[in-house]
């Protein structure tokens, strides 16, 4: 064969396709390490959950009892005693069972499938069978399979709140780590699989959770104590009058007949069976609000907490972002009210509600141009609007609308025509628009330090002193600032340099607190119980909801897990930031020790540890963004409250949630692929 003479014409280099790993080498590591899923708790069989009815103190005596009166041929006693204990038994089951399926499993939040690429060709794989080394595609609507190191990313935003507690959209490059169970938002990516199943994100806090041990409640460490009390001194007793009787010369055998029937007589057979009778009336008092028990003594612990430890995103808050503060050109600032992404909402200034002045109009309009999100409508699975594409950018979508903009009718008189999307370099995006009379807008918006600048602003340097000082104090307020810019020219211009812009204004996005939960705060503080914000958000933010809540004023300490040791931490600290979900377990655990009874409420992830741990724990039964029907977790002694239920502390009625407790729309769903 003649070789090949021909001038061979030198290409740049293009790099090659991935082709992944190869099914083979898949398969292989799939049985050396197990499938990528997390470890599902041990069903417990029916004989597991009568042992542990029986292992009470007094329900043991009793049947202690009903063996010796029926040794003595003492059979109505006998009957009374098996029929007490069977009552007894038989509703804690019953308890146990319809809670248990109202529990859904940690790996819900787990993607059901997933894209990888191997052998060179792209397959949807159930995500149970990605190793370590697969190649995986995510874009926007996944949840993250595995913990990915991401190799090619564009404009690749997530979802962390479930497992950081971080209420905004986090941007992620290439180079850095994705954790699984997260979700994306915005943009597309390709990762290399780090870590899977037990070894990942999502499966070390489930080990944290399967290793953490519920302690007795305050009703049951009472009841055991009396348990052994009356034990005692009934076997004493009786062993006094059995020693008497026969040193007085009576019968052995009269005497242990004698002594036998003073030990039954001397155990309260009722009171179990009143006990369980009052604690399942509480049990059906709250499920007629939504609150169903897991245990029944998780009703007298409702009584008895005296620290309720919360978390922030989508518990206090609503978990969805909002714009909530907006300011003009002109220096004029506005509040901006509504809920979730409904575009329905009212414009205040100074406390009064106002029209939408042409400034405000401008602002929002701009807003929403430059804009890659829209709003879903109700359905009937889903029912409050929801976000579709960036919640930050959907919130912007939303305020446009409650300043009186159709959102749908805006984009079609200024049709898109060229854009620059956001990159983290720049960390603002910019879009041109046609004009109907045939010039073109430019609008920019972006971080205030990259917005407000020149060339790309024109503006004298007082103007813009003025809008980053009001940037800085939103910024302080705990809220995500965007600045904005648009300009009017004749030709088209390069949106990657744009120049000569005008500032329009800025607006403050954040996940507004749920109605009603100040009140509520309020309302555990008169009654004694101190309320804790306890978060894995960013301290500015920590302390604005505290503040709002009234929990935090200027100069009260904040506890930043980032610093270290938090059990150690002032003991007057009622607002907790930046918390991993072990530091979450310390807080508890260093409550406790101190005598409080404590509550945990949260719906990540990274709260399940705290809550199997606290003495009473309750998840919402809903979420904001996940693929399927909402996780329904609750660990520890109580499960999912959808409103609150209500309790009596010294003799006021108090709600057991330090939220507002309706049920939290959720706030779109990724499609399941």
């Amino acid at each position: 064969m003649l070789a090949d003479t021909r001038p061979r014409v030198a290409t740049p280099d293009v790099p090659a396709e991935p082709t992944g790993l190869g099914a083979a080498e898949a398969a292989a590591r799939l049985a050396a390490e197990g499938p990528n899923s997390v470890a599902r708790p041990r069903r417990r069989h029916l004989a597991t959950r009568v042992l542990r009815q029986l292992a009470d103190p007094l329900v043991a005596l009793l049947l202690a009892a009903a063996v010796v009166t029926g040794v003595l041929g003492d059979w109505p006693d006998t009957a009374v005693i098996a029929l007490v204990v069977l009552v007894n038994t038989a509703i804690g089951v019953v308890q146990e069972v319809r809670a248990d399926r109202a529990i859904a499993a940690l790996d819900q939040l787990a993607a059901p499938t997933a894209r990888v690429v191997r052998d060179g060709a792209d397959l949807i794989v159930p995500a149970s069978v990605v190793v370590r080394g697969d190649l995986v595609r995510v874009e926007a609507g996944d949840v993250v399979p595995a913990d990915l190191r991401l190799e090619r990313a564009s404009r690749l935003h997530l979802d962390e709140s479930a497992l950081t507690g971080e209420s905004v959209p986090v941007s992620r490059d290439v180079g850095e780590e994705v954790a699984a169970g997260t979700v994306v938002t915005v943009g597309r990516g390709a990762g290399t699989v780090v870590r899977t199943g037990a070894a990942s994100a999502l499966g070390r806090i489930s080990a944290l959770v399967s290793a953490t041990r519920p302690g007795a409640t305050p009703m049951q460490r009472r009841l055991a104590g009396l348990g052994r009390l009356l034990g005692l001194l009934a076997v004493g007793l009786s062993a006094l009058v059995f020693g008497i009787g026969v040193l007085g010369g009576r019968p052995v055998v009269d005497m242990a007949i004698t002594a036998v029937s003073l030990v039954v007589a001397a155990v309260p057979e009722s009171l179990p069976a009143v006990v369980t009778l009052a604690l399942a009336l509480g049990a059906r008092r709250m499920a007629t609000a939504r609150a169903i028990p897991r245990r029944l003594h998780a009703v007298e612990t409702l009584g008895s907490v005296t620290v309720i430890a919360s978390d922030k995103t989508g518990t206090l808050t609503e978990g969805r972002m909002a714009v909530q503060r907006a300011v003009t050109a002109d220096g004029a600032g506005y509040e901006v009210t509504g809920s979730g992404y409904e575009p329905r909402g009212t414009v205040r200034r100074e406390g009064g509600a106002v029209g939408v002045p042409d400034g405000l109009r401008r602002l929002a309009r701009a807003g929403l141009l430059c804009n890659d999100a829209a709003l879903a409508p109700p359905t009937g699975e889903r029912p409050g609007w929801a976000a579709v594409g960036d919640p930050l950018e959907a919130a912007l979508v939303a305020f446009a609308a409650r300043c009186g903009l159709d959102p749908a009718l805006t984009r079609a008189a200024w049709p898109r025509v060229a854009e620059h999307p956001f990159d983290q370099a720049n960390r603002r995006m910019t879009t041109v628009h046609r004009s109907c009379d045939g010039r073109w807008l430019v609008v920019c918006k972006g971080a205030p330090e990259n917005v407000l600048a020149a060339p790309l602003l024109d503006a004298d340097d007082g103007e813009i002193a003025a809008l980053t000082a009001r940037a800085h104090h939103l910024a302080g307020a705990g809220l995500r600032v965007l600045a904005v810019a648009a300009a009017l020219v004749d030709t088209v211009p390069d949106p990657a340099a744009p120049t000569g812009l005008r500032p329009v204004g800025l607006v403050a996005v954040g996940d507004p607190l749920r109605a009603g939960a100040a009140e509520i705060a309020r309302r555990f503080d008169a009654a004694g119980v101190r309320l804790l914000l306890v978060t894995g958000d960013h301290p500015a933010t920590a302390t604005a909801i505290g503040g709002q809540l009234g929990l935090w004023r200027h100069g009260d300490p904040v506890v930043r897990g980032d610093d270290g040791d938090v059990t150690g931490a002032h003991p007057a600290a009622r607002v907790y930031a930046r918390t991993q979900p072990e530091q979450k377990l310390d807080i508890i655990a260093g409550l406790q020790a101190q005598g409080h009874v404590v509550a945990m409420t949260g719906d990540g992830v990274n709260d399940a540890p705290a809550l199997r741990r606290a003495d009473i724990g309750w998840r919402w039964a809903a979420a904001r963004r996940w693929p399927a029907r909402p996780p329904t977790w609750c660990w520890s002694t109580t499960t999912c409250p959808r409103s609150p239920p209500r309790s009596a502390r010294g003799g006021a009625a108090t709600t057991t949630s330090a939220a507002s407790c309706a049920t939290p729309s959720p706030a779109g769903s990724p499609r399941s692929r």
